[in-house]
């Protein structure tokens, strides 16, 4: 599956980068590490898995996430000129600041 820009009729590539070794925060303070795998064309535009880690009573817990990203909301952001990984960043930030954790997968992040 591709994406496809419909003004213009190219292909799309799907975005670069990867948040792998970026550290983060959870809503109580303690460290999430990410782990990411590169965007693959989705139904939606493109969409990348991570890993979170959580610290827990005995070890560390890896929690799985996706993440998905429109062309369109790309195209906002860099029409803003705004890096779209810092924007990414930020808003995974949030989400796992507000996030309950208690299950093995944390979810799907829509980027907007």
């Amino acid at each position: 599956m591709a994406v496809w820009d419909d003004e213009t009729n190219r292909q799309l590539d799907p975005p670069t980068w990867l948040f792998t070794g970026h550290m983060l925060l959870w809503g109580d303070g303690s460290p999430a590490h990410v782990d990411m795998e590169p965007f693959k064309p989705s139904d939606y535009g493109w969409e990348a898995h991570l890993m979170i880690s959580r610290s827990a009573l005995k070890g560390t817990r890896w929690l799985t996430m996706k993440m998905r990203l429109t062309p369109e909301v790309r195209a906002e952001w860099e029409s803003q000129g705004k890096s779209a990984r810092a924007r990414a960043l930020q808003v995974l930030a949030n989400y796992l600041r507000l996030t309950e954790w208690y299950e093995d997968d944390i979810g799907v992040l829509d980027l907007k």
